[in-house]
């Protein structure tokens, strides 16, 4: 490492220690001196990915979820459709729906149960499909806006 490096390291582990726990602090100060002393971008991420690998399987299986804020489902319709077909979502929250036919998705969405609270101007709106794998119920809420 030239002098102009070194300069900007110790740089920024300063800035890092004045904003930083003193055990973040060492951890930052570990991270930026093992970035510096790879001899790529590649090689140091090596290095980090044999680190953080898990020691251990995991058997538990993760939930995705999707959440969009559509702004009308009938304009925005297609992308829905491309992102729930391109993912294995399980959840998906839709935003600001208003008025949609309800029938499409069901047919859309056979394995998955549809919930939708209606708000109360015509652009507003939740819709959430949920897979039928997923035990649900809906919880009535009379609350006003």
């Amino acid at each position: 490492m030239n002098a102009c490096e070194i300069n900007i390291k110790n740089f920024i582990i300063k800035a890092g220690q004045q904003v930083l726990s003193s055990t973040d602090s060492l951890l930052f100060h570990t991270i930026i001196g093992e970035w510096h002393s790879s001899l790529s971008l590649s090689s140091c991420l090596d290095n980090w990915e044999l680190i953080s690998k898990p020691k251990v399987q995991l058997t538990s299986t993760f939930l995705y979820t999707l959440c969009f804020n559509v702004r009308g489902l009938d304009l925005r319709w297609g992308e829905v459709y491309l992102l729930f077909s391109s993912y294995n979502v399980d959840i998906m929250v839709l935003l600001e729906v208003g008025k949609f036919d309800q029938d499409t998705i069901v047919t859309a969405f056979p394995n998955h149960f549809l919930f939708y609270q209606e708000d109360e101007n015509a652009h507003g709106g939740v819709l959430i499909l949920v897979r039928q794998t997923i035990p649900v119920t809906r919880v009535p809420c009379h609350l006003a806006n």
